[in-house]
């Protein structure tokens, strides 16, 4: 799997951020992600990055683009696995 970097266009499940968003979630954009999957990447592998997404389940799938907003539970859910 491992991390997917770059420029996309953002996923379906990808939320734009709205006033709406600030006020009823927390977001949290891709490049936060990002940087936590290189980092896990390095320090303890492809393999656990691969372990924490088939474990966590999130609805992102693993897929982050830098400029999307994503909620916090993604976030929480891979680092609470680590």
């Amino acid at each position: 799997m491992g991390c997917t970097l770059g420029f996309q266009a953002p996923a379906a499940h990808a939320q734009p951020l709205t006033a709406e968003l600030c006020e009823t979630e927390a977001a949290i954009k891709g490049v936060v992600y990002n940087a936590l999957c290189e980092m896990v990447e390095e320090e303890l592998g492809l393999e656990m990055w691969d372990r924490v997404i088939t474990a966590v389940t999130p609805a992102s799938g693993g897929a982050y683009t830098a400029a999307a907003n994503y909620e916090d539970a993604e976030l929480l859910a891979i680092v609470g696995f680590l």
